[in-house]
């Protein structure tokens, strides 16, 4: 399980249905979600994100920034990978379970997650 603290805005602006709205055809190959398009479309759509992550030194691919927009964007909390995952795949982000573990374990390496272990 993973504890997740901070808090970062989002620039997301609904209503926007794929390329034919002038979102960049770059990202087109990575899911045909018209509201991720624009989310991941967009010049910073996470700017708090981005300026975290690049301070702890990670890269802000776009899985990154969306999965820190999940974990940092609702206040403190647990989390565990597989519920990450569903959160994720629920907000029409398409992120591998693997994906997900990696970034938690990179946020962890860089101090933005603690990790808390639970016994049974």
């Amino acid at each position: 399980m993973f504890r997740a603290s901070g808090s970062l805005s989002t620039a997301c602006k609904p209503g926007i249905e794929g390329a034919a709205s002038g979102v960049p055809s770059d990202v087109l190959y990575f899911c045909d979600n018209p509201a991720y398009i624009y989310v991941m479309a967009s010049s910073k759509p996470f700017p708090d994100a981005i300026e975290r992550l690049r301070a702890a030194g990670l890269r802000p691919t776009r899985q990154r920034l969306a999965l820190a927009q999940l974990l940092f964007g609702g206040g403190d909390r647990h989390v565990t990978a597989e519920a990450l995952h569903g959160e994720a795949l629920a907000s029409a982000i398409p992120v591998s379970l693997a994906t997900v573990y990696n970034t938690l374990h990179q946020f962890t390496a860089a101090g933005l997650l603690r990790e808390v272990v639970v016994e049974p």
